[in-house]
């Protein structure tokens, strides 16, 4: 096995890793009795027959529920013998809170793909070796990509006469009208007579 596959196998392995406590993390909050329990841990500590009496809750359901918070590194507990103190993990509560406050972290701990590695991607699908694709898709991400790239080709601001864009055009696509109304459509191209201004990305609301 090459290096550089072994490097992409530690990192999709650790990706999933990181997805898989994460899930974890969040899952152990998705019970209507753990989050009361949280609800009041985030108050002051309180004992696990505290938590019985104040949700009316048999003991043995309130240890159920206090094993699972545990096992997600939301709670910790104290031995005070006889009794046992839980409160809240506050490291715990930090990372949830990093979660939601830094997505750009979350978006890079998970391993998720940018919005340029998934136009890429895209692109590699429609577009051929040559620069060539059959058809604009009707799908809206994929023909924003393509229309995006397509648009690349043409100089920002610049004026464009009819047949010069054609010309450009043809390069990539047999139906070059069909193309060059395709981004005007998309806001790529401002039309006056027959000529056409490439604006600039900021200008083209159409495309997302």
């Amino acid at each position: 096995m090459s290096f550089t596959r072994t490097i992409t196998i530690t990192k999709v392995a650790t990706a999933l890793d990181q997805t898989d406590a994460m899930a974890a993390m969040f899952a152990a909050l998705g019970d209507e009795n753990r989050l009361r329990i949280f609800a009041l841990l985030s108050r002051r500590p309180h004992y696990g027959e505290e938590l019985a009496e104040l949700l009316n809750l048999n003991p043995a359901t309130i240890s159920h529920h206090l094993r699972k918070l545990q096992a997600a590194n939301w709670v910790q507990r104290e031995k005070q013998s006889p009794y046992v103190l839980y409160r809240l993990n506050p490291a715990r509560l930090a990372d949830a809170v990093a979660v939601f406050q830094e997505p750009a972290e979350l978006r890079r701990a998970l391993d998720l793909p940018s919005e340029a590695d998934v136009s890429d991607r895209i692109l590699r699908r429609l577009v051929d070796a040559d620069g060539r694709f059959d058809a604009v898709p009707r799908q809206r991400r994929q023909r924003a990509v393509l229309l995006r790239w397509v648009a690349s080709h043409f100089e920002t601001g610049r004026i464009y006469p009819e047949r010069e864009i054609h010309r450009i055009l043809l390069q990539h696509h047999d139906d070059g009208p069909s193309l060059r109304e395709a981004l005007v459509d998309a806001g790529w191209f401002q039309r006056s007579g027959h000529v056409y201004r490439r604006v600039e990305e900021a200008e083209n609301l159409h495309v997302t």
